[in-house]
């Protein structure tokens, strides 16, 4: 491993004690959006049922591969029983990450013995060309005995949502779009008519469910997110089945990028080992099943055992 990745030590925050105790306050679609991203971005548990020759392996020079299985192993909290559960963790962990912070950064961290990665808060922190640093609050100056943390950019690892599914700027601006849809079902001038014993506007909610829906669909059109609306009564099977495959051909190409950027980290670190994923259907070819569903060459049951685990 190259000399200058030696930093036996995390000097950067992954969180600030003062900041989590705050309440986050959870927007319902875009909650469940951030959940989607994540869920059954890989196989539960490293298993595939649709598809029971899923593998996942690092390959390699032999003296290096368990380095790189630890690096990938660091990515999760939890214990995993072979390399198939600790890469499906690394990238889904790696997902959720990026499903709140569209640019995540990771510490490298690497010892005489074994080499980690561990997050960097994206709260109050700034990666500058050469370094990144974190203003501490006010109430975790005392923690840390100090006001601002920095660290060189070559122990860090950055990546962002990709471009095929509109970068960091373009999550950022879906993820506002969706904050911006009223809590509840009901706009808050109609509550407050109906709380006021005011007599109540003309109003149609189903018109207003109808607009709130394609609002919804044009926000997250990179994303072809369903809302996870299985309902019979405003979509066609074929839709429903188009929708999901679709948003699950977005899935995939966040992992396929995921494991790309992991690649990437493994050769900057003079690791020369590559991942690589078998057994599971590819973006282009969810894309190419979408397309023979439209034309009526596979059944809505075969498109669904392709791109389901």
């Amino acid at each position: 491993m190259k000399k200058q990745f030696f930093n036996p030590t995390p000097k950067l925050a992954s969180f600030f004690y003062s900041l989590n105790t705050h309440h986050r306050e959870h927007h319902l679609y875009a909650h469940m959006l951030r959940e989607d991203i994540a869920t059954g971005i890989m196989p539960l548990g490293g298993r595939s049922r649709h598809h029971p020759n899923f593998a996942a392996s690092i390959q390699g020079a032999e003296n290096e591969i368990n380095s790189a299985r630890e690096l990938i192993a660091s990515f999760s909290e939890r214990g995993a029983r072979d390399l198939n559960e600790i890469i499906s963790r690394a990238i889904e962990e790696i997902a959720r990450a990026l499903s709140w912070a569209p640019s995540s950064l990771y510490e490298i961290v690497n010892t005489q013995k074994s080499v980690s990665i561990h997050p960097v808060s994206s709260r109050r922190t700034f990666r500058l060309p050469f370094y990144t640093f974190q203003v501490i609050p006010r109430a975790d100056q005392q923690t840390w005995r100090r006001k601002i943390l920095h660290q060189s950019n070559r122990y860090i690892w950055s990546i962002s949502i990709p471009k095929a599914l509109g970068g960091a700027k373009g999550y950022r601006k879906m993820i506002s779009r969706l904050e911006k849809i009223p809590p509840a079902s009901t706009p808050q001038f109609v509550m407050q008519e109906l709380e006021n014993s005011v007599e109540p506007s003309i109003f149609d909610f189903n018109e207003y469910s109808a607009l709130q829906k394609l609002y919804i669909n044009k926000a997250t059109s990179n994303w072809n997110w369903h809302r996870r609306d299985w309902s019979d009564d405003t979509q066609c099977e074929y839709y429903r089945t188009h929708k999901r495959s679709m948003f699950k051909y977005a899935q995939n190409l966040l992992r396929e990028h995921i494991v790309s950027e992991l690649n990437i980290l493994l050769q900057r670190l003079d690791l020369n080992c590559t991942i690589l994923i078998s057994g599971l259907p590819s973006a282009a070819e969810i894309l190419e099943g979408a397309n023979d569903l439209h034309l009526g060459k596979i059944n809505f049951e075969e498109m669904y055992k392709l791109v389901f685990d």
